[in-house]
């Protein structure tokens, strides 16, 4: 029983950590905007692959189209306003809206105005959009031209296909992410002096130290749940016109939420100490294993010793950066074995899919499937263009 305490005080330390190196993260994500990026390459490769041949057999050059088409698939089409940056007077902040070039979005301006750019779309939106430019006119044309039997099955096609690249691009992000993950999770170990064979040790010499921990399982959970749900439910895309103050002023979130990271990076600590868990470094910790502090903070190694809790340190960031999903998933099966052989009370989880689900929820009214938005959106783009033609003729000649 022990030696099963120790793991799942263990895991539990993991856990919390992980949630730590998770805000670290996301900090870096939002910062160098690495979502919006991933979705304006995503769209490029879908453009070249699975729209450009329809462009082609009706004559157009696709390189004519794309830039154009990818800025108006990436923007923000409700952008809240931009006066007071780089020189936009209140008078011409329409041009927020009326410029889709991410040119615009060059310099300071990027930085203040992350939400000009979306992070995700889905094959519904993805097929309103191009339902509403000219691309998806030329994409129609092409498919009736082809005399095809179905043309809603080659519309389907496009949004199955659009729907394929954004998963397999979600894996290949997952996996840059979680590079980033180990990367942020070796840095707050060094700093904190995340030690697992100290940590293992402590727990199996002091029963006392690990139930301390284990009691925190609860509050652990809910917090890895909230967490959860916040990243599923986080506003990305469209619904960021609806976070007016976090778009304006993104840079300054940016700032607040890596503080808020330290806070709770030092909080974390500090209640870990308190059980009595070796975590964080001491003058004792520091002699012991051969570091010394550069600027009052920062540990780095000052001779031989320091090889072994240098071992140790690496060692400790890897398991952290294996993420809350896989600290939170080996807790439940810890805790299972513990009800069983110890008759422990167990807790029970809440889900966490409501939260994404409501996020994502397609409203009354809606079309039901990604050919009906793109048939909704080139219906309303013709009639507005059937109209235009009649006030033309309708003009006075003279």
């Amino acid at each position: 029983m022990t030696w099963l305490n120790a793991a799942l005080a263990f895991a539990i330390t993991m856990l919390i950590l992980s949630m730590v190196t998770s805000v670290f993260v996301e900090t870096i994500h939002r910062f160098l905007k690495l979502r919006e990026k991933g979705l304006y390459l995503m769209a490029g490769q879908f453009f070249d692959r699975v729209l450009g041949p329809y462009l082609t057999s009706r004559g157009v050059k696709p390189e004519d189209m794309k830039k154009a088409f990818l800025e108006l698939m990436t923007l923000n089409r409700a952008p809240a306003g931009a006066a007071g940056k780089t020189g936009i007077d209140a008078d011409k902040t329409w041009a927020v809206s009326g410029d889709d070039s991410r040119d615009f979005d060059a310099g300071l301006f990027s930085r203040l105005w992350t939400g000009r750019r979306l992070a995700k779309l889905d094959a519904n939106q993805f097929m309103s959009r191009l339902g509403d430019s000219d691309v998806g006119s030329h994409v129609r044309d092409a498919i009736t031209a082809s005399g095809a039997a179905d043309p809603e099955a080659a519309l389907q096609d496009i949004a199955a296909k659009f729907d394929a690249f954004g998963r397999e691009a979600s894996l290949f992000f997952e996996r840059r992410a979680r590079l980033t993950s180990v990367l942020v999770a070796i840095v707050v170990a060094w700093l904190m002096h995340v030690q697992p064979y100290d940590l293992i040790k402590t727990y199996l010499a002091n029963p006392a130290t690990a139930e301390a921990v284990i009691a925190m399982k609860e509050a652990a959970e809910k917090q890895y749940q909230e967490q959860l749900a916040a990243a599923q439910a986080a506003p990305d895309g469209a619904e960021k016109a609806q976070h007016v103050a976090e778009a304006e002023q993104d840079l300054a979130a940016v700032q607040q939420q890596f503080a808020g990271a330290l806070a709770e990076a030092g909080q974390v600590a500090k209640t870990l100490q308190q059980a009595n868990v070796p975590i964080g470094w001491t003058k004792y910790r520091l002699e012991n294993a051969g570091f010394d502090l550069a600027f009052d903070a920062i540990p780095y190694p000052v001779n031989g010793k320091a090889i072994t809790a240098v071992f140790w340190l690496l060692i400790g960031g890897l398991l952290v950066g294996l993420g809350g999903p896989f600290w939170h998933d080996i807790i439940k099966s810890l805790s299972s074995i513990r009800t069983l052989v110890g008759g422990a009370k167990s807790l029970t989880n809440t889900g966490a899919g409501t939260a994404s689900e409501a996020a994502t929820g397609v409203s009354a009214g809606a079309p039901a499937n990604p050919v009906e938005h793109f048939k909704a959106s080139i219906a309303g783009r013709d009639a507005v263009s059937q109209t235009a033609d009649r006030d033309d003729d309708d003009q006075p000649v003279g």
